[in-house]
């Protein structure tokens, strides 16, 4: 991201760099993230470090080279940026509404100060307001996911966006924004946080039609978010993939998996990373392990009863569950309905032959899963699967939950009226039946985690509906 703020122009030829500390709280990342990117810049010759002057550039372009840069980045983004744009408003706007829903007075006060700061860039300024508007939630991921596209999509763009008279007017309709939420008129904030989003998609489309005008030959670069970090990635990956096959039934209940070598080869990954996996998975409840035997696979209703929820490793993998679960459940609605409208008529026969052979094996506490499955093959916008597709995935932490969440509530009765909106096209029925049992759901789950003790900070009064 600096390199590319280089290159873009924010940062010219004997500028400095905000020192280690500030600009690691400009960019809500640790210091020593900062320090590790700072001497990369200095090892790739952009800047030359010194503990008197601190990061200083020492890369010069000219303004023709600035500006091909900007085109390049630009161009070859196009696509993934108006996407992830149009995106942002059925992602998000239910979700930052119930977020300043929570804030306090002084949390409101603190947001109104970053609006009207004025002595930082306006890209670090934007990525500060952005995570305050959805950070009275207290979900890490949807945090570490506002960030990413942050650093991906508005930080470039503020970097190079110069209209300054509408970054006023953006920054006018945030306060009101703030005075909405004080006022608590929650109707009128719904609206001005849809423009918000509007807003900004709007300035992006006029900054395409009026700035980048070059072709490019380089390839084109798509959007991607991965919820794990880096050096979690193999060993979660492969945990979620083994999980995916006992809830398909790929392994019988009381069956053995495959030895450690064995699913290493299968699996295309290290032995240590299986075994670091399978010790996971036995945490959570999936497997036990019988010596001189193996792995062995055990039947749903011995699950819960077998979860070490003790384990710091059970109670993260089983956050990671229920923040992904309220982010899918307080943005399914506009998204299902999106995505249904945007189907075919195939697409939606498809859908409605899977739901009543759930219904027909008795398993409908699928249904809205199954719909969701399908919003990550048929919406209309690339973002929104890749979102969805990495958050269903975390859905598969909550296998220790399964049989409890299963008697919790009676859903039978919500799977044909599904089925029949679905027959007569009415969409946004649908959408607020899927809704509906993914709050149930959230709320059965939220319910048994605080009962054994694990923080889920979410408010179930908001929920009900």
């Amino acid at each position: 991201m600096l390199v590319t703020q280089i290159k873009l122009g924010v940062y010219h030829f004997n500028d400095h760099l905000p020192y280690i500390k500030e600009m690691s709280l400009y960019l809500q990342v640790a210091p020593e993230t900062i320090r590790y990117a700072y001497n990369k810049l200095k090892d790739n010759h952009y800047i030359s470090l010194s503990k008197n002057t601190g990061a200083k550039i020492i890369i010069e372009y000219s303004q023709d080279e600035i500006q091909n840069h900007i085109q390049e980045f630009f161009i070859t983004r196009k696509d993934a940026l108006i996407d992830l744009s149009q995106s942002m408003q059925p992602l998000f706007s239910h979700i930052q509404w119930l977020s300043l829903k929570n804030a306090s007075e002084e949390s409101l006060n603190e947001l109104e100060q970053l609006i009207t700061k004025r002595e930082i860039f306006v890209s670090y300024r934007a990525i500060h307001i952005f995570l305050k508007l959805f950070s009275f939630l207290k979900n890490d991921i949807l945090i570490r996911l506002i960030w990413w596209i942050y650093i991906f999509y508005q930080i470039p763009f503020f970097s190079v966006y110069k209209e300054i008279s509408i970054l006023e007017k953006n920054g006018y309709l945030l306060l009101e924004i703030v005075r909405l939420c004080r006022q608590q008129d929650w109707d009128k904030l719904k609206i001005a946080i849809d423009k918000s989003h509007e807003q900004i998609h709007t300035n992006l489309m006029q900054f395409y039609k009026s700035h980048i005008h070059y072709a490019s030959s380089h390839e084109k670069i798509a959007f991607s978010w991965d919820v794990y970090k880096r050096n979690e990635q193999k060993q979660y990956s492969l945990g979620t993939e083994i999980i995916q096959d006992l809830s398909r039934g790929n392994y019988r209940e009381g069956s053995f998996l495959p030895s450690l070598d064995s699913l290493a080869i299968q699996k295309n990954v290290s032995v240590s990373t299986v075994r670091r996996t399978l010790t996971l998975l036995r945490q959570i409840g999936a497997v036990k392990s019988i010596n001189g035997v193996g792995t062995q696979i055990l039947p749903i209703n011995k699950i819960a009863e077998n979860c070490d929820f003790s384990q710091n490793s059970t109670k993260k993998r089983l956050s990671d569950f229920v923040q992904s679960l309220y982010i899918l459940t307080n943005s399914c609605q506009e998204i299902v309905q999106l995505t249904l409208v945007h189907m075919d008529e195939s697409e939606i026969n498809q859908l409605i032959i899977l739901l009543e052979k759930l219904r027909n094996i008795h398993r409908c506490e699928l249904a809205a899963y199954s719909v969701l499955h399908y919003v990550v093959k048929y919406a209309p916008y690339n973002a929104i699967s890749i979102i969805y597709s990495q958050l269903f995935e975390q859905l598969l932490w909550g296998y220790p939950l399964r049989s409890i969440m299963k008697v919790l509530h009676n859903i039978t009765i919500h799977i044909d009226t599904l089925i029949e909106c679905l027959h007569i096209k009415d969409f946004n029925h649908c959408s607020h039946i899927v809704e509906r049992l993914m709050i149930n759901d959230l709320i059965s789950a939220s319910q048994y985690l605080e009962k054994i003790g694990l923080t889920t900070h979410i408010d179930i009064q908001t929920l009900q509906i």
